[in-house]
């Protein structure tokens, strides 16, 4: 997953850390779950849709659109 995540563009160290850190606490179980335990901006976001890191869901990346939308999250 490290690697995986360096290739997502804007996701920086930093970033990739807290995402690795909360996941290794407990599995991811939704979008919204990622979303609220991880706090990211929205851009970062849309990039892991994009990059399909949320396939997991059962989702199309488009519907994965529509529920970020519904979220309240840092700002782009």
């Amino acid at each position: 997953m490290r690697l995986g995540l360096n290739y997502v563009d804007g996701i920086g160290e930093t970033v990739r850390d807290r995402i690795l850190q909360k996941r290794d606490d407990r599995s991811f179980t939704s979008l919204q779950n990622f979303c609220q335990r991880t706090r990211i901006p929205e851009r970062l976001v849309e990039n892991l849709i994009k990059a399909g890191a949320f396939d997991f869901c059962g989702m199309s990346r488009r519907n994965l659109f529509w529920e970020l939308g519904r979220f309240e999250l840092l700002p782009k």
